[in-house]
């Protein structure tokens, strides 16, 4: 009887392992009653975040919406049984948008469409060579138009499931280009958020920790 070995991916090289971020990045989402967002992937290693093993999201994060550990209301087949389905994406911090896109279906759970990554998504340029990407957006939402100013908490549009995407989630990571297909990423501090019930100045969220922005 053979073993089977299981080869676990390296991090993705970076340049950019000390770097400190310039833009005062806050969590892209609120704070629902009764709720807390978890952080489904987030960290460094790829034990931490499978998307380490890629140059563009080395540091970027999948959040989910939990209500009592669970993710989703019951057990129905279609995206409004979980909880962070059509909630409001809020901008993580000022800039402006450079890209917006708000056409690609929503997936059934479970699907996934390989064709458009990134789903609807929205790129802010922050300045100092910062862009956020966020991205699955649910379809029809997304609000600001390429060349409109963002404020911090400004509403972007609704947690969705389009593109690379089997679940309805908000994918967030900061990186060096508009282009999701050019960019390199970078670290993302965020400021002034609760992880696990402790006050965060700013720092990095990680897998498993429950997160809810500062009021």
């Amino acid at each position: 009887m053979g073993a089977t070995i299981t080869v676990t991916p390296a991090p993705a090289p970076s340049a950019y392992l000390g770097y400190q971020t310039k833009a005062a990045l806050r969590l892209p989402f609120g704070a629902p009653a009764d709720a807390r967002w978890y952080v489904a992937w987030g960290g460094r290693s790829v034990q931490e975040n499978y998307h380490a093993a890629a140059p563009d999201q080395r540091f970027a994060y999948d959040f989910v919406l939990s209500r009592n550990g669970a993710v989703r209301a019951g057990r129905s087949a279609g995206n409004d049984d979980f909880y962070c389905f059509g909630t409001p994406v809020l901008a993580p911090a000022a800039g402006t948008v450079v890209r917006a896109v708000n056409s690609v279906s929503d997936n059934a759970p479970g699907a996934v469409n390989a064709a458009a990554p990134p789903g609807n998504y929205v790129v802010i340029d922050h300045g100092a060579g910062e862009f956020s990407l966020i991205a699955h957006f649910q379809r029809g939402t997304v609000r600001p138009q390429p060349g409109t100013r963002v404020a911090v908490g400004d509403t972007l549009g609704a947690c969705g499931n389009s593109g690379r995407s089997s679940l309805p989630h908000v994918h967030y990571h900061l990186q060096t280009g508009s282009d999701y297909r050019e960019g390199v990423g970078l670290p993302a501090l965020f400021r002034g958020y609760v992880a696990d019930g402790l006050a965060v100045a700013r720092g990095e969220p990680v897998r498993g920790q429950y997160l809810l922005p500062s009021q």
